[in-house]
C-alpha cells in the first residue's frame, strides 16, 4: 500500500516490532533528548514520504534509527493505531539481530544547531517477563504494545 491512497490530512506513521530470532525480547530504543522528566524508550518508527509503500517505509526507518536490515516481504501485518494524532502501522518480525551493532544514521539538528542522531541507545524489552506497565516505554505506546503482543501470541498458535 502506498501513501497516496490515504486522506492527505491523516499523518502516517510505520513501525515494526522486531523480535530477536528464539526469545521474546524485542528492540526498542531511546530517542535522542527525551530524558525528562525520565529517559522514554519507544519501537523502531517514523513517517512515510510520498509515494513510499508502507513495508518499504517501515524497513527504511528501522534501517535509518538501528541499521537492522530487514526484508520488506518478510514483515507481518499487525494493525493500524491512533497515535499521538497520526495513525501508526505496525509490522512484526522475528530475527537475528545484534544489538550492540545498532547505529542510527538519522539526524536532526538540536535547539543549539548541533547535528544529533535520532536515537542514541538501545535496549531489549521482554515481552513475557518485563512490567509494560512499569516500563520506560512512551506512555502512548504502552496500551498498542499490550494488543500487539496478544496479536503475536496468537500468530504463534497459528
Amino acid at each position: 500500500m502506498k501513501i497516496e491512497e490515504h486522506s492527505n490530512d491523516v499523518n502516517i506513521r510505520v513501525g515494526i516490532i522486531i523480535r530477536k530470532k528464539g526469545t521474546s525480547q524485542i528492540l526498542i530504543e531511546h530517542a535522542t533528548g527525551k530524558y525528562a522528566p525520565m529517559p522514554c524508550m519507544d519501537i523502531p518508527k517514523g513517517h512515510l514520504t510520498a509515494g513510499e509503500d508502507f513495508e518499504v517505509g517501515a524497513c527504511r526507518e528501522v534501517f535509518e534509527e538501528t541499521g537492522v536490515e530487514i526484508d520488506p516481504g518478510e514483515l507481518i501485518a499487525i494493525g493500524s493505531y491512533p497515535y499521538n494524532k497520526t495513525m501508526l502501522h505496525l509490522y512484526y518480525i522475528e530475527t537475528n539481530f545484534d544489538i550492540t551493532k545498532c547505529k542510527c544514521i538519522s539526524t536532526f539538528k538540536s535547539p543549539s544547531g548541533k547535528e544529533l542522531p535520532e536515537v542514541d541507545g538501545y535496549e531489549l524489552f521482554d515481552m513475557e517477563n518485563d512490567d509494560l506497565e512499569t516500563s520506560l516505554l512512551y506512555k502512548g505506546l504502552k496500551p498498542i504494545l499490550k494488543d500487539v503482543f496478544e496479536k503475536i501470541k496468537q500468530l504463534e498458535k497459528e
